[in-house]
């Protein structure tokens, strides 16, 4: 079954016009307070085809363009390159977590950073957005939540190059939104051997959950 969900890209100006956000939650009722209605948000929007697969403990899969599995290493050059010095209190509070590498403040209440895991030399791109102070709605298909990642429902998918190789980039996203007012996505860049990531889904929910605590 083929389900368009909303990607976001970032309007500010002067920043890199990739989708930097990728398949945002439905909020489950069941766990996260559901707003009235869903507004319409002050960022520009761009529709990709997941395919959704009937067993919800499977990733959403999805081939995408070289450049969209270049983006964590994008941002991660945007951010060695301007060596930003954290002005917000998000950015601040994020840059006194242990392992942050880097930081992009792209506002107040929207923080981009990496993070270095603890066991192995795999790096994290994390956007962590505290969106109901923006006042934008985020509003997805209830089934595209196929996970959980510290008791939050979450989107989990394996995005591929629509260029076939033996040996080809492909990016882990996780989306997760906490309290339904802070979201955070999750980019973990890696090999695929004929289609097949080294990591599977649970050992990369697994690698964010030991690395990351997920507050509001």
């Amino acid at each position: 079954m083929i389900r368009t969900i909303k990607i976001l890209i970032l309007a500010s100006a002067g920043f890199y016009a990739f989708p930097s956000i990728s398949a945002n939650l439905a909020i489950d009722q069941k766990s996260i307070p559901q707003p009235a209605q869903c507004a319409q948000a002050e960022l520009s929007q761009r529709s990709v085809p997941w395919d959704i697969p009937k067993n919800s403990e499977t990733p959403l899969n999805s081939t995408v363009s070289p450049q969209y599995i270049e983006i964590p290493d994008i941002y991660w050059n945007k951010a060695r390159a301007e060596k930003q010095h954290p002005k917000g209190d998000l950015a601040k509070s994020i840059s006194q977590q242990s392992g942050v590498l880097a930081i992009i403040e792209e506002s107040a209440n929207r923080v981009t950073y990496f993070l270095q895991t603890d066991t192995e030399a795999t790096r994290i791109m994390v956007t962590k957005w505290r969106f109901k102070l923006d006042n934008p709605q985020i509003c997805i298909p209830d089934d595209s939540i196929n996970t959980s990642a510290q008791g939050n429902a979450s989107t989990i998918a394996l995005a591929q190059s629509s260029v076939s190789e033996k040996n080809t980039p492909c990016l882990w996203k996780l989306d997760t939104i906490v309290k339904g007012e802070t979201q955070y996505e999750f980019w973990i860049k890696e090999i695929c051997h004929n289609g097949k990531p080294k990591k599977d889904h649970k050992t990369i929910i697994q690698l964010i959950q030991n690395n990351q605590s997920l507050s509001p």
